[in-house]
């Protein structure tokens, strides 16, 4: 899912949690599509999309675009570079394993069939 909070802190896009035109679950957002004070456009929290109640629904690589006036694949860079499941899977590629041994409390475990015990 696209971590839209990051992506407005580090492009420094203003957003509410709360306010007369933000309902549960949606990040009030201004529309880059016109001009808009009071937070039309939303972003749905659980389902990763964007609608603004003014002029309709929008792809999030066109929002991108209008908040950031940059061409199509640098819209689709950005997605990718926020998208919450790629950022996790490349944090977990980069860590090494590190396993050492386990040692449990009391004798060693031993198969009955194989000791004949």
């Amino acid at each position: 899912m696209f971590d839209i909070l990051s992506f407005c802190r580090d492009h420094g896009i203003d957003y509410a949690f709360k306010g007369k035109n933000i309902g549960p679950g949606w990040l009030g957002l201004q529309c880059p599509f016109h001009r808009d004070e009071a937070y039309h456009m939303g972003f749905n929290l659980s389902g990763g999309y964007v609608y603004c109640w003014k002029c309709g629904g929008h792809s999030l690589e066109s929002v991108i675009r209008g908040y950031l006036s940059c061409e199509e694949y640098e819209a689709r860079a950005m997605l990718m570079l926020y998208d919450t499941f790629a950022v996790l899977t490349n944090e977990m590629a980069k860590k090494k394993a590190g396993g050492s041994n386990l040692v449990l409390p009391g004798e060693p475990l031993t198969n009955p069939i194989v000791t004949g015990k």
